[in-house]
């Protein structure tokens, strides 16, 4: 006989009951998806539908291949083995029902018979062992591991023992059947059959008939509850996360939307204030506490959870809903659902978006509510107000003027750029380059190392003004773009097209924001053109600089912009050096607390984060603490000093370091 299977075997005829009582779970379901859908309806447009195939292969690459899931790989391997063993299970349920309803009532035909049944049983039942070992895992990750990025609450548990009842009534159900019928092949259902052989010794065929009948109207009104239940748990997610990733922002990660100044509003402060897709992103969150885990505010004991701002928002815009009519909740964002010192605790460190496995971004939410409190409601901190009342009046946070930008140029006869543009590049020395005598100590070194090497390039002196991301970070846009605008036309004037910097924050804004408002220019790091350099004619180096060498990556390099292997060439080029990894290095650094004004803020709630991460540096045991970005060096440096160790570890640029081994 040819292997098949009778879909309703020892239940009788009940096709049209069944099929009428599929449309109650269906109607819980859709009605669900229709309220979220309704809650995203709240917020202004967006462009969350252009570019529709590269959306797709992002989410297709990131869904099946769970490519961002498996960098947490317990967690990851756990939801890969949900994934997959529901998604199976689920194509072979819809299977079952083509063949019982539409092949079967159309074309009098079937397709699950011979070979191709035997191997859908033994697909489905190995994709339920899957399933049952990934909600095992969940439940001694969630109950016995008890990390404390991960929440415990009862509907947690209830989702894990739905899925379990499901998976295991449905194992049962094969297995009672199996035992019955006894048929030829029955060893491609594995589980069926070794539960089929424990039910025939332990109960007559009269019992087990009457059990399967009874098991399976159990294991139907489950699978219904599950779906019905679906747009009301934590399971939304299997929905809102791929939505998530559909329309997913095709800018990076950290760019900015610009403003417009005619509005009387500006920022975030109401759920309508957000785009349609960032409403989108609040319930998509998974509450996996990978954003909670990696950022450095929330572990140095700061207000801020990147979690919690996603589900406080998240919660306000589910009860936002009911007031839709032209009408809005009275009370605003900022002070109820977000605190102000959340607000303010975040360096801009993009961990929690980088962290993030379905494409959430809680930095960009943070801004928004930052634009809002400076450009609406000129609620600034007054550290921040004396930062922005000197770039207006003197062209640099610090307030120290333009006149002593010359002080640098006169010390190191370096030429300042003219209107030709004959020299290599323009190097953008930054604020903190040409005001902190320690940085300056820097430019100095890496001046005299850039001759060395034979390049060429002249400076702006006291026509350079600040770049303006202390001003984009911190929420004042006017000003932001009022720099970059006078900055830029500077740039036009004299014909500058490349440039280098210094500092990992004008890199960036250089780079990844100045184009969207005109600029056209050819952006790198010192860092990358001294790999460049090094590589293209290689140096006589020196062995005598020995010892071990661990290196910071600051964030505006590694997380914004993919930059940790050129320091790390540079450091290795240096035959006496061994370079030694911190437990978190490259993308996966941690901040040392001074981006998004973090350097004026001082933030003293709870720990510094460049005393933690000197911690970090110090078990090491390496000789020289490297960085390539002056804030960096600054917060290293202190964060060393407030330790008081007596351990001899210097902290250094990476120039510094080459300069002294290049003969």
């Amino acid at each position: 006989m040819t292997p098949t299977r009778e879909i309703f075997w020892n239940i009788g005829d009940v096709r049209t009951l069944v099929h009428l009582l599929m449309f109650i779970p269906l109607f819980f379901l859709l009605y669900g998806l229709f309220f979220h859908f309704r809650c995203y309806r709240l917020g202004r447009g967006g462009k969350g539908f252009d570019h529709v195939l590269k959306r797709m292969v992002s989410l297709f690459s990131t869904v099946f291949t769970h490519r961002t899931i498996l960098k947490d790989r317990y967690g990851g391997l756990m939801h890969l083995f949900i994934f997959w063993g529901f998604f199976m299970l689920f194509l072979g349920t819809i299977a079952v029902f083509i063949q019982d309803s539409v092949l079967r009532t159309l074309l009098e035909a079937k397709f699950l018979h011979g070979g191709f049944y035997l191997l859908f049983k033994l697909t489905l039942d190995l994709s339920g062992i899957l399933l049952l070992v990934g909600v095992s895992m969940g439940i001694y990750r969630r109950y016995v591991l008890k990390p404390s990025k991960l929440d415990t609450g009862p509907e947690y548990a209830f989702v894990f023992f739905l899925i379990l009842l499901i998976t295991l009534s449905g194992f049962s159900l094969e297995g009672l059947r199996l035992s019955v019928l006894k048929p030829s092949g029955s060893f491609w259902s594995p589980v069926g059959s070794v539960l089929g052989s424990f039910f025939e010794s332990t109960l007559q065929e009269n019992w087990r008939l009457a059990f399967h009948r009874t098991l399976w109207w159990v294991h139907l009104g489950l699978s219904f509850l599950f779906v019905a239940y679906l747009p009301f748990s934590k399971l939304l997610h299997i929905f809102s996360s791929s939505f998530n990733i559909f329309v997913n922002s095709m800018t990076p990660s950290f760019t900015l939307q610009s403003l417009d100044f005619g509005s009387e509003r500006f920022g975030v402060n109401r759920i309508r204030d957000f785009a349609w897709e960032s409403l989108v992103a609040l319930d998509a969150c998974t509450e996996c506490g990978r954003c909670q885990s990696a950022c450095p505010a929330y572990l140095s004991e700061k207000p801020l959870n990147p979690k919690k701002i996603i589900l406080s928002l998240q919660k306000r815009m589910r009860k936002e809903l009911p007031f839709s009519f032209g009408q809005s909740l009275p009370r605003d964002l900022i002070g109820d659902a977000v605190m102000e010192e959340e607000i303010w605790g975040c360096t801009t460190c993009l961990n929690c978006v980088k962290q993030c496995p379905v494409f959430i971004k809680p930095l960009k939410k943070i801004l928004e509510l930052r634009r809002h409190l400076i450009l609406t409601e000129s609620r600034i901190p007054l550290e921040i107000e004396r930062v922005y009342r000197n770039l207006e009046w003197f062209g640099d946070p610090l307030g120290i003027g333009k006149i002593n930008r010359d002080e640098l140029i006169q010390s190191t006869r370096i030429e300042r750029a003219g209107n030709e543009g004959a020299n290599d590049f323009l190097f953008w020395v930054g604020c903190q380059g040409y005001f902190h005598d320690r940085n300056r100590r820097t430019l100095i070194v890496l001046f005299r190392l850039l001759q060395k090497l034979g390049f060429t390039f002249s400076v702006l002196g006291r026509e350079e003004t600040c770049c303006g991301d202390v001003a984009r970070r911190t929420g004042n846009e006017y000003l932001f773009k009022t720099i970059a605008e006078k900055n830029i036309e500077c740039f036009e004037k004299r014909r500058i097209t490349k440039i280098v910097t210094h500092c990992p924050h004008c890199f960036n804004v250089f780079k990844n924001e100045y184009p969207h408002l005109g600029a056209n220019l050819m952006v790198s790091h010192y860092a990358e053109l001294l790999k460049e350099s090094l590589e293209k004619t290689p140096r006589n180096l020196s062995s005598d600089l020995t010892g071990k060498v661990t290196f910071h990556d600051p964030c505006y390099l590694s997380r914004y912009n993919g930059i940790f292997s050129e320091p790390r060439r540079i450091l290795k080029s240096i035959p006496g050096l061994e370079i030694v990894e911190m437990s978190r290095s490259k993308e996966d650094t941690f901040c040392c607390g001074a981006g998004g004004g973090g350097m004026w803020l001082g933030r003293q709630i709870g720990k510094k984060m460049n005393e933690m991460r000197a911690e970090e540096a110090l078990i090491t045991k390496a000789d020289y603490l490297a960085t390539a970005c002056p804030y960096c060096l600054n917060m290293m440096e202190d964060g060393l000093k407030s330790l008081s160790k007596g351990v001899a570890l210097e902290v250094v640029d990476i120039a510094e370091l080459l300069d002294r081994a290049l003969v």
